[in-house]
């Protein structure tokens, strides 16, 4: 019984070490629009975002659970993640050195900000150092829901670790009796 147990604890923690791995190796391709990950990829080339327009889910107001979005400068030349129109609206505004990684969460306070200046969600950005390198961060949908897919995952292996111990425990006092 106790091999049993064993054996479903390590395909517990092989299930989430890859769910761990995926997210990990995902932060490094562009997401789909809509992106419905709690980490949402944007790629900086030379003179274009890729994608230039993306679709998050707002945060989400009762838990704080909220959407991070990464931007990586994969291009030889600085550029910058400014929200506006050709002004800066004093909201985001980071640039970026070529290789470097700009993390963003959006968090209920930044999306009300966000939300006053562009009531229809549609935020529009751009890079201060190249005309023409525009793009746009629309939020819609549900919220993020609370639990991810790699929280669950872990969720359920600290809950078989903890019932196997118990198991283990049950165990024991059987044969003390």
């Amino acid at each position: 019984m106790l091999k049993r147990g064993f054996v479903v604890l390590v395909i517990v923690a092989a299930v989430v070490a890859v769910s761990l791995l995926q997210v990990t190796v995902l932060a490094h391709t562009p997401s789909p629009s809509p992106c419905n990950d709690p980490i949402c990829n944007i790629d900086i080339r030379d003179n274009f975002f890729q994608l230039a327009s993306i679709t998050i889910r707002p945060p989400n107001p009762s838990t704080g659970q909220s959407v991070k979005i990464v931007w990586q400068n994969h291009g030889i030349a600085i550029h910058s993640v400014t929200t506006g129109t050709g002004t800066p609206d004093g909201i985001i505004d980071h640039t970026l050195s070529p290789g470097a990684i700009y993390e963003l969460n959006m968090t209920q306070s930044l999306y009300n900000s966000l939300h006053a200046i562009y009531p229809n969600d549609v935020i529009p950005y751009y890079c201060r150092f190249h005309f023409g390198m525009t793009a746009t961060l629309t939020i819609a949908g549900a919220p993020i829901p609370e639990f991810s897919l790699p929280t669950l995952l872990l969720t359920i292996a600290i809950a078989s670790i903890v019932l196997l111990f118990l198991m283990r425990r049950s165990q024991k006092r059987v044969k003390e009796l």
